[in-house]
């Protein structure tokens, strides 16, 4: 496998108090509940070979933490041609409680050092969705009809 790089997310879409974006992290600055789905584009180079390009979401517990780790389960793998449209793309979608101060990130990988997959320019990214306080009533996000359908 290729060294894991952070996968650069400088450019902001929309500001929201409840995180920060510096240097391809995301500070948290609120606590509570949060929705993260991350895309991954990866482009392989013509004649390089087949790959195999890999994207995982990365925590730190707080900015004095001691350094990143993977989180389990949040990962997605896409598999890119080696063609003249070796795109391919994965996603990852992930709920968890984070602290005021925890940082995240991705991480991108390959599976074949012989062959550059690179990332396609606005089509790979974050998204960080804040549901609710700790310790809200996980109930009020979701709203049933008479027949008992659950609507988010």
């Amino acid at each position: 496998w290729v060294a894991a790089a952070t996968l650069n997310i400088d450019t902001e879409r929309i500001s929201n108090q409840a995180y920060t974006l510096s240097a391809d992290e995301i500070t948290i600055n609120e606590t509570g509940l949060y929705f993260i789905r991350a895309h991954l584009t990866g482009n392989g180079a013509a004649g390089g070979g087949n790959n195999y390009s890999y994207m995982t979401l990365q925590g730190q517990q707080n900015i004095a933490g001691g350094g990143f780790t993977n989180v389990t389960g949040a990962t997605c793998s896409a598999w890119v041609r080696n063609d003249a449209d070796s795109r391919n793309s994965c996603a990852m979608s992930w709920i968890a409680t984070y602290n005021n101060s925890d940082i995240i990130r991705l991480q991108h990988s390959a599976n074949d050092t012989s062959v550059t997959i690179t990332t396609v320019a606005n089509e790979s990214g974050i998204q960080v969705i804040k549901l609710s306080d700790t310790g809200a009533d996980l109930a009020e996000l979701y709203q049933t009809d008479e027949i008992g359908r659950a609507h988010v």
